[in-house]
């Protein structure tokens, strides 16, 4: 899916063009990228697309979604199958997992 706004969440040391808020670094992005090429934006800068582990997370994500495109980690190796982390977790054994009907 390509729009013309991301945003892009990771925790720890921000780049100098990335906001703190809500204890996160996100910066915001107006060129079109679909999901490989906002994954590859935030590891050049030593990020991440965000993992919604945690109620907080979910609740940044919820906060900027409706102004925004937001990638978060997800990847099916086969179809139909299970989505994993970059760290190759099964999503769904996360601690916190709210998917939107759909």
């Amino acid at each position: 899916m390509e729009n013309d706004n991301k945003i892009h969440v990771y925790e720890g040391k921000c780049p100098a063009s990335y906001n703190i808020t809500d204890k996160f670094c996100i910066v915001f992005v107006t060129t079109k990228m679909n999901y490989s090429a906002a994954q590859e934006f935030c590891d050049k800068d030593g990020g991440g697309l965000i993992n919604i582990d945690t109620k907080e997370r979910h609740d940044l994500v919820q906060k900027y979604a409706k102004s925004f495109t937001i990638y978060i980690q997800g990847e099916r190796r086969v179809r139909g199958g299970p989505y994993f982390d970059n760290t190759g977790k099964v999503i769904d054994e996360w601690p916190f997992v709210h998917w939107a009907s759909g």
